[in-house]
Protein backbone atom coordinates (compact mmCIF):
# COMPACT_ATOMS: atom_id res chain seq x y z
CA UNK A 1 0.00 0.00 0.00
CA UNK A 2 1.30 3.13 -1.05
CA UNK A 3 1.90 6.05 1.84
CA UNK A 4 1.18 9.62 1.76
CA UNK A 5 4.73 10.17 1.36
CA UNK A 6 5.40 7.84 -1.15
CA UNK A 7 2.72 9.65 -2.90
CA UNK A 8 4.32 12.96 -2.17
CA UNK A 9 7.33 11.64 -3.83
CA UNK A 10 6.05 10.58 -6.90
CA UNK A 11 4.16 13.37 -7.94
CA UNK A 12 6.88 15.26 -6.82
CA UNK A 13 9.03 13.85 -9.28
CA UNK A 14 6.65 14.15 -11.88
CA UNK A 15 6.89 17.73 -11.62
CA UNK A 16 10.45 17.78 -11.73
CA UNK A 17 10.20 15.97 -15.12
CA UNK A 18 7.36 18.62 -16.43
CA UNK A 19 8.48 21.61 -15.44
CA UNK A 20 10.50 21.94 -18.46
CA UNK A 21 11.20 25.04 -20.33
CA UNK A 22 13.20 23.97 -23.30
CA UNK A 23 10.34 21.27 -24.17
CA UNK A 24 7.47 23.49 -23.35
CA UNK A 25 8.28 26.33 -25.26
CA UNK A 26 9.25 23.92 -28.42
CA UNK A 27 5.96 22.51 -27.77
CA UNK A 28 4.42 26.11 -27.63
CA UNK A 29 6.36 26.81 -31.29
CA UNK A 30 4.71 23.95 -32.76
CA UNK A 31 1.24 25.14 -31.77
CA UNK A 32 1.89 27.98 -32.96
CA UNK A 33 3.29 27.40 -36.25
CA UNK A 34 1.50 24.14 -37.04
CA UNK A 35 -2.08 24.80 -38.88
CA UNK A 36 -3.26 21.21 -37.66
CA UNK A 37 -1.82 20.07 -34.16
CA UNK A 38 -0.96 16.57 -34.96
CA UNK A 39 2.78 17.49 -34.66
CA UNK A 40 2.37 18.50 -31.43
CA UNK A 41 0.30 16.12 -30.40
CA UNK A 42 2.91 13.42 -31.76
CA UNK A 43 5.64 15.44 -29.46
CA UNK A 44 3.38 15.42 -26.29
CA UNK A 45 2.11 11.27 -27.04
CA UNK A 46 6.32 10.18 -27.38
CA UNK A 47 6.91 11.92 -24.39
CA UNK A 48 4.33 10.45 -22.89
CA UNK A 49 5.04 7.01 -24.00
CA UNK A 50 8.93 7.17 -22.46
CA UNK A 51 7.57 8.20 -19.52
CA UNK A 52 5.58 5.37 -18.87
CA UNK A 53 7.86 3.17 -20.30
CA UNK A 54 10.39 3.70 -17.83
CA UNK A 55 8.40 4.52 -14.67
CA UNK A 56 6.46 1.00 -15.99
CA UNK A 57 10.37 -1.02 -16.45
CA UNK A 58 11.12 0.06 -13.03
CA UNK A 59 8.07 -0.43 -10.78
CA UNK A 60 7.99 -3.98 -12.28
CA UNK A 61 12.07 -4.48 -11.48
CA UNK A 62 11.17 -3.20 -7.99
CA UNK A 63 8.22 -5.58 -7.37
CA UNK A 64 10.27 -8.74 -8.42
CA UNK A 65 13.03 -8.22 -7.10
CA UNK A 66 13.21 -5.91 -3.60
CA UNK A 67 11.09 -8.62 -2.12
CA UNK A 68 14.23 -11.11 -2.52
CA UNK A 69 16.67 -8.12 -1.31
CA UNK A 70 17.14 -7.50 2.65
CA UNK A 71 15.92 -3.50 3.01
CA UNK A 72 16.79 -1.60 6.38
CA UNK A 73 13.89 0.43 6.29
CA UNK A 74 15.40 2.37 8.71
CA UNK A 75 16.99 4.05 6.70
CA UNK A 76 14.55 5.53 4.26
CA UNK A 77 13.81 8.93 5.75
CA UNK A 78 17.96 9.30 5.18
CA UNK A 79 17.33 8.50 2.13
CA UNK A 80 14.53 10.78 1.80
CA UNK A 81 16.18 13.58 3.42
CA UNK A 82 18.96 13.70 1.51
CA UNK A 83 16.89 13.62 -2.13
CA UNK A 84 14.82 16.67 -1.11
CA UNK A 85 18.38 18.26 0.11
CA UNK A 86 19.22 17.30 -3.56
CA UNK A 87 16.34 18.57 -4.90
CA UNK A 88 16.53 22.24 -3.25
CA UNK A 89 20.23 22.30 -4.10
CA UNK A 90 19.44 20.96 -7.44
CA UNK A 91 16.75 24.14 -7.51
CA UNK A 92 19.37 26.52 -6.24
CA UNK A 93 21.62 25.83 -9.40
CA UNK A 94 18.77 25.81 -11.44
CA UNK A 95 18.17 29.19 -10.66
CA UNK A 96 21.28 31.26 -10.47
CA UNK A 97 21.78 29.55 -14.52
CA UNK A 98 21.59 32.24 -17.06
CA UNK A 99 18.84 32.09 -19.37
CA UNK A 100 18.87 33.00 -22.81
CA UNK A 101 18.10 36.17 -24.77
CA UNK A 102 14.70 36.11 -25.41
CA UNK A 103 14.83 38.77 -28.46
CA UNK A 104 17.70 36.89 -29.91
CA UNK A 105 17.49 34.78 -33.75
CA UNK A 106 15.86 31.42 -33.39
CA UNK A 107 17.54 28.78 -32.21
CA UNK A 108 18.73 25.25 -33.25
CA UNK A 109 15.97 23.78 -31.52
CA UNK A 110 13.39 26.27 -32.25
CA UNK A 111 14.14 25.69 -36.03
CA UNK A 112 14.11 21.90 -35.25
CA UNK A 113 11.07 22.61 -33.69
CA UNK A 114 9.03 24.26 -36.34
CA UNK A 115 10.03 21.97 -39.11
CA UNK A 116 8.93 18.77 -37.80
CA UNK A 117 6.47 16.50 -39.18
CA UNK A 118 4.24 14.20 -36.93
CA UNK A 119 6.35 10.88 -37.06
CA UNK A 120 9.10 12.66 -35.89
CA UNK A 121 7.71 14.38 -33.30
CA UNK A 122 6.93 11.39 -31.80
CA UNK A 123 10.20 10.15 -32.49
CA UNK A 124 11.69 13.01 -30.22
CA UNK A 125 9.14 12.69 -28.29
CA UNK A 126 10.17 9.45 -27.23
CA UNK A 127 13.96 9.69 -27.22
CA UNK A 128 14.10 13.06 -25.63
CA UNK A 129 11.41 12.16 -23.31
CA UNK A 130 13.20 9.62 -21.88
CA UNK A 131 16.56 10.03 -22.71
CA UNK A 132 17.06 13.32 -20.64
CA UNK A 133 18.58 12.73 -17.40
CA UNK A 134 16.47 14.40 -15.09
CA UNK A 135 13.64 12.81 -17.10
CA UNK A 136 15.52 9.24 -16.77
CA UNK A 137 16.16 9.61 -12.94
CA UNK A 138 13.25 10.61 -11.89
CA UNK A 139 11.03 8.15 -14.30
CA UNK A 140 12.88 5.25 -12.76
CA UNK A 141 12.89 6.57 -8.82
CA UNK A 142 9.21 6.70 -9.17
CA UNK A 143 8.83 3.47 -10.33
CA UNK A 144 10.69 2.15 -7.76
CA UNK A 145 8.79 3.58 -4.88
CA UNK A 146 5.60 2.81 -6.81
CA UNK A 147 6.70 -0.84 -7.48
CA UNK A 148 8.07 -1.31 -3.70
CA UNK A 149 4.92 -0.33 -2.35
CA UNK A 150 2.06 -1.18 -4.39
CA UNK A 151 -0.07 -4.14 -5.93
CA UNK A 152 -0.48 -4.84 -9.59
CA UNK A 153 -3.74 -2.64 -10.27
CA UNK A 154 -2.56 0.00 -7.87
CA UNK A 155 1.13 0.38 -9.59
CA UNK A 156 -0.74 0.66 -13.01
CA UNK A 157 -2.75 3.11 -11.73
CA UNK A 158 0.35 5.39 -10.16
CA UNK A 159 1.89 4.97 -13.52
CA UNK A 160 -0.44 6.41 -15.58
CA UNK A 161 -1.03 9.54 -12.64
CA UNK A 162 2.90 9.64 -12.72
CA UNK A 163 2.80 9.79 -16.51
CA UNK A 164 0.48 12.08 -16.90
CA UNK A 165 1.29 14.43 -14.38
CA UNK A 166 4.76 14.63 -16.26
CA UNK A 167 3.24 14.95 -19.69
CA UNK A 168 0.72 17.87 -18.30
CA UNK A 169 3.23 20.72 -19.64
CA UNK A 170 3.60 19.13 -23.10
CA UNK A 171 -0.18 18.51 -23.22
CA UNK A 172 -1.87 21.58 -22.26
CA UNK A 173 -0.76 24.06 -25.16
CA UNK A 174 -2.25 21.22 -27.75
CA UNK A 175 -5.85 21.09 -25.64
CA UNK A 176 -5.90 24.58 -24.76
CA UNK A 177 -5.68 25.32 -29.08
CA UNK A 178 -8.29 23.07 -29.51
CA UNK A 179 -10.44 24.05 -27.24
CA UNK A 180 -9.81 27.57 -27.50
CA UNK A 181 -8.78 28.17 -30.82
CA UNK A 182 -6.87 30.95 -32.41
CA UNK A 183 -7.78 33.66 -29.57
CA UNK A 184 -5.24 31.72 -27.35
CA UNK A 185 -1.80 32.34 -29.96
CA UNK A 186 -1.35 35.68 -28.37
CA UNK A 187 -1.36 34.13 -24.55
CA UNK A 188 0.80 31.52 -25.75
CA UNK A 189 3.18 33.73 -27.37
CA UNK A 190 3.30 35.45 -24.04
CA UNK A 191 3.81 32.51 -22.43
CA UNK A 192 6.60 31.66 -24.90
CA UNK A 193 8.47 35.35 -23.80
CA UNK A 194 8.07 34.45 -19.90
CA UNK A 195 9.57 31.07 -20.20
CA UNK A 196 12.71 32.35 -22.42
CA UNK A 197 12.79 35.29 -20.21
CA UNK A 198 12.36 33.27 -16.69
CA UNK A 199 12.51 29.56 -17.36
CA UNK A 200 15.17 28.69 -14.87
CA UNK A 201 13.92 30.75 -12.42
CA UNK A 202 10.80 29.24 -12.54
CA UNK A 203 12.41 25.59 -12.57
CA UNK A 204 14.50 26.09 -10.06
CA UNK A 205 11.88 27.35 -8.01
CA UNK A 206 9.91 24.74 -8.42
CA UNK A 207 12.73 22.21 -7.41
CA UNK A 208 13.51 24.45 -4.50
CA UNK A 209 10.08 24.18 -3.52
CA UNK A 210 9.55 20.46 -3.97
CA UNK A 211 13.03 19.86 -2.15
CA UNK A 212 12.01 21.59 1.05
CA UNK A 213 8.75 19.56 1.27
CA UNK A 214 10.49 16.28 0.38
CA UNK A 215 13.14 16.67 3.01
CA UNK A 216 10.38 17.82 5.46
CA UNK A 217 9.05 14.59 5.12
CA UNK A 218 12.09 12.84 5.51
CA UNK A 219 12.79 14.87 8.75
CA UNK A 220 9.50 14.58 10.14
CA UNK A 221 10.08 10.66 9.74
CA UNK A 222 13.47 10.76 11.11
CA UNK A 223 12.18 12.57 14.32
CA UNK A 224 9.31 10.66 14.78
Amino acid sequence: MISALDLVEITGLSLVITLSPVPVTGQLLLVLTNRTQWTAAALATGWAVAVVVLCGFAATGAALLLPQIVVDWAEVPVITLVVGIGLAGGGLVVWRRPTGDPDASPSRMARLFTGLTPTRALLIGIGYGGLRPKNFIAALAAGVIIGAGSSLWEGTVLVVYFAVLASASLAAPVLVYVLGGAQTRDGMRRLQQVLARNGNRITGAALAVIGVIVAGFGLIQLVS
